[in-house]
C-alpha cells in the first residue's frame, strides 16, 4: 500500500514550497477536501458507466460496486475512502449507491456504503487480498 504523504512531500513532488501547498489551501484539512472529492467524483463516474450498462438492478448494483472498488484499489485510494471524511463534505460514495438502490432490499443504502469501505479498509491493513475483498463484495449480490 502506498505510504502516507505529507505536506513536505508533497511539495517536493509538486517542485513547489510548503508555503505555495498552504497559500492555495489554506489547510491540511481544505487539501484533503479537494483531493477526496476529486477521488469520489472519479469513482463515482465510474460506478455510473458500469452501473448503465445492465438493466437488472442488481446486476447493476454489483457491477457499480466491483468497478468502484477497483478503481479505488487501482488509484491507491483505499485508505482515503475507507475512512470518514474528517471535512464532513458530502458522501458522495453512498449518495450514488442510495440513488440506485434495489428497491426490494430495505437498508441496502445504509448497509452497502459501509460494505464497501470496510473492503477498502480490509486491503489498506493487508487483512485481506484484493481478490478476497472483491469476492466479499461480489458474494452480497448473489441470489
Amino acid at each position: 500500500m502506498p505510504k502516507a504523504i505529507h505536506v513536505k512531500g508533497l511539495a517536493e513532488a509538486a517542485g513547489v514550497t510548503t508555503g505555495a501547498i498552504y497559500h492555495h489551501f489554506e489547510s491540511k484539512v481544505n487539501l484533503y477536501a479537494i483531493v477526496r472529492e476529486e477521488m469520489e467524483r472519479r469513482i463515482v463516474d465510474r460506478m455510473e458507466g458500469a452501473a448503465g450498462v445492465f438493466d437488472d438492478p442488481a446486476e447493476s448494483m454489483k457491477a457499480a460496486v466491483l468497478v468502484g472498488f477497483d478503481s479505488a484499489v487501482k488509484f491507491g485510494a483505499c485508505r482515503l475512502l475507507s475512512e470518514e471524511d474528517p471535512s464532513r463534505g458530502p458522501d458522495r460514495i453512498a449518495e450514488f449507491l442510495g440513488t440506485n438502490q434495489m428497491e426490494e432490499v430495505q437498508g441496502l443504502a445504509h448497509i452497502l456504503p459501509a460494505a464497501w469501505r470496510a473492503a477498502l479498509h480490509s486491503v489498506e491493513q493487508e487483512r485481506l487480498t484484493f481478490g478476497e475483498a472483491r469476492n466479499v463484495l461480489a458474494w452480497i449480490f448473489e441470489k
